[in-house]
């Protein structure tokens, strides 16, 4: 048996069974836990803010105030989004 989608009016898409159920299970999976994807990018920003601060250090050492001041604003961006993401994550709990 095959179901037949038509996207945009312009396509038609065959599925058996099978695929439609795994594509159902996937969207549900996928939208099942939306602190998962906050979690995630959490530990990204974390990541990347800890890589950012050792570049910072290591500027800091060799004198290299211009790059200094690129890596302070990259800092700002990263504290401000994390904020954003535990703001997001409070709402959620």
């Amino acid at each position: 048996m095959f179901y037949v989608i038509f996207i945009n009016m312009k396509k038609t898409i065959r599925l058996t069974e099978s695929d439609l159920t795994r594509i159902v299970k996937r969207v549900v999976n996928e939208n099942h836990n939306p602190l998962d994807r906050l979690r995630d990018d959490l530990n990204l920003i974390s990541r990347k803010l800890l890589r950012s601060m050792d570049e910072y250090s290591t500027l800091t050492k060799k004198g290299d105030y211009k790059r200094m001041g690129d890596e302070v604003d990259n800092l700002r961006r990263m504290v401000r989004r994390l904020k954003d993401v535990i703001q997001e994550i409070e709402t959620k709990i």
